[in-house]
């Protein structure tokens, strides 16, 4: 009965062996051909997770991009202060607002988005988004990574979206 599931690691995953509890109760014994999903099949699946996931991500960003803009409220004139600051001003280590008031935050969101607004050629409401878009894409990616490696695809992809 030790035997019966035995841990095998193949591959950095944990798996469990129970062909002798198969065999007993006549399912198919691991690394048969009814076994599940063959390594191309695995491999498009794992393909359409992960475009899954970029495609939720993407469009979830879309829909906010394009929505009306909430850059004069709940205090989103400091960070646009900030890059102005930086695109227009060239204060790239110490950043002030409107009123002069130093940045009471760590710079790298609007040093992302004064490069941003510096490929397009101006600060807007699009190019202040890109990089809290990239970033939400990169979590993403990440969140799916871990998830698949430790769980499967399936998993990754719920986790990721």
């Amino acid at each position: 009965m030790v035997d019966v599931l035995n841990a095998e690691y193949q591959d950095g995953r944990r798996r469990f062996s129970s062909s002798n509890a198969e065999q007993a109760v006549g399912l198919p014994v691991a690394g048969s051909a009814a076994e599940g999903l063959s390594a191309g099949t695995e491999s498009r699946w794992h393909r359409l997770a992960l475009g899954s996931v970029l495609v939720i991500a993407l469009g979830l960003w879309a829909v906010r991009a394009f929505s009306p803009s909430d850059l004069a409220d709940n205090h989103q004139n400091a960070p646009t202060a900030y890059v102005l600051d930086i695109v227009y001003g060239h204060h790239w280590w110490c950043q002030r607002d409107e009123r002069g008031a130093i940045a009471s935050k760590p710079p790298l969101f609007n040093w992302m988005a004064a490069l941003s607004a510096k490929a397009f050629g101006q600060v807007s409401h699009f190019t202040l988004s890109i990089p809290s878009a990239l970033a939400t894409i990169a979590l993403a990616l990440v969140i799916f990574f871990l998830t698949e490696e430790h769980f499967g695809w399936r998993a990754g992809l719920l986790a990721g979206a």
